[in-house]
């Protein structure tokens, strides 16, 4: 998955200028208004109007919100209403529900999950992102019950953008890291037993018997205490 991402990027660097920080965005007040997610990144080719690049980065980072915050309104502003999936997932909607139905499941599984632009390309009428999803599986996936495991993948979207909104997205998950991550338990914290009535390799007392079944104790419970240490 490193490959496909560190190949992408390298390939289109190559053919298009580079403009990290040196882009005077007229929509700069309602970025930080609707504090959308940062560019680390930003790629943009030089035969681009600065207009057009300025909405098709405003409509990219509210996609990116989205996925960031799971607020669905982001999501509507950003996708165009023939929006659709090009390798739409089986068992997804096709069209804008589809991935409000993803963000709502996959929540669901990782409560606060939060997502990352690391890179941004724009070249014509599309846009490259490379997200980083992190969070921690506090929730169910499938048959499995969440104990806090810390969850970090990468995905890369392709998005053609029409008219200021995506019309067409093409994405590629690392989903084989995010299943590795939901799926292996985390390490289990160690315990410290003790007791004041029963001593290091020694045996119960009799008193401490079950008083039934052939036994003939008198159920006396004996204290125990423990501790739990990383």
């Amino acid at each position: 998955m490193k490959k496909i991402i560190q190949s992408i990027s390298m390939v289109s660097s190559l053919a298009i200028l580079t403009a990290c920080g040196n882009l005077a965005l007229e929509d700069k007040v309602t970025f930080e208004k609707e504090q959308l997610p940062k560019i680390e990144k930003l790629v943009i080719n030089k035969n681009i109007d600065k207009q057009q690049a300025n909405q098709m980065i405003l409509t990219a980072r509210k996609y990116a919100a989205f996925w960031d915050t799971g607020i669905e309104k982001y999501a509507k502003q950003a996708l165009a209403n023939d929006f659709m999936d090009l390798n739409l997932p089986q068992g997804r909607k096709q069209g804008k529900q589809g991935p409000l139905n993803a963000s709502k499941w996959f929540r669901g599984v990782v409560p606060n999950l939060s997502a990352k632009i690391k890179e941004m390309i724009i070249a014509k009428n599309q846009v490259i992102s490379r997200l980083e999803f992190t969070g921690n599986f506090t929730g169910k996936f499938h048959n499995i019950i969440g104990k806090g495991q810390a969850i970090k993948f990468s995905a890369v979207d392709i998005y053609t953008i029409k008219n200021g909104k995506i019309q067409t997205n093409w994405h590629l998950e690392d989903n084989q890291t995010l299943t590795d991550q939901l799926t292996k338990y985390p390490p289990t914290k160690g315990f410290e037993l003790s007791s004041n009535a029963i001593k290091e390799g020694k045996n119960i007392t009799a008193n401490q018997y079950w008083n039934n079944f052939g036994c003939t104790g008198t159920n006396e419970r004996p204290d125990l205490s423990w501790e739990t240490f990383a």
